[in-house]
């Protein structure tokens, strides 16, 4: 079934949010990877305190089934349905909201094309942006950061001992 103006992940996301919501996991991402026999659809989900085995499990058989009747590739492939894992980014403010209080790096965008980044905890977040506490480097305490969501691109969770 082609939608004019939809991508297959659109497609398939379509199939797969309600699946999700019913089985109380959260839809981080839908990726296709790769073409012809080879290739893989690829559903990462999350939910407060964590994906088990089971959840991957539970969502991957009910999506099989929905996918035989959507038939959204025209050749075999695989299908993954995982955790995101600790290093995967934040690309939606429900990431976001579930890092507060959490180290986070965020990959500032800039018109010159430097690359530069800001390392904080996440104090906050809100409809116009982020707000960090970055830090402390040799020069002592910084003033906190806000960020609206246009001056940075996806973010990532750092590791902290």
């Amino acid at each position: 079934m082609t939608v004019p103006g939809h991508s297959v992940e659109q497609r398939i996301e379509q199939v797969v949010t309600p699946l999700a919501q019913a089985l109380h996991v959260e839809l981080v991402e839908i990726r296709c990877l790769g073409r012809g026999a080879g290739s893989c659809i690829r559903v990462t989900i999350d939910k407060p305190g964590g994906i088990g085995i089971q959840d991957c499990e539970e969502l991957h058989h009910s999506l099989s089934r929905a996918l035989d009747v959507l038939d959204p590739l025209p050749y075999a492939y695989r299908l993954e349905v995982s955790s995101p894992g600790l290093d995967r980014p934040l690309t939606h403010r429900q990431d976001y909201q579930r890092a507060l209080n959490k180290l986070i790096r965020v990959n500032l965008l800039n018109d010159e094309k430097k690359k530069s980044c800001i390392v904080g905890h996440l104090q906050e977040v809100t409809d116009e942006g982020i707000c960090l506490k970055p830090v402390a480097s040799k020069g002592g305490a910084k003033p906190l950061v806000t960020l609206a969501w246009g001056m940075f691109d996806k973010g990532r969770l750092e590791i902290e001992f």
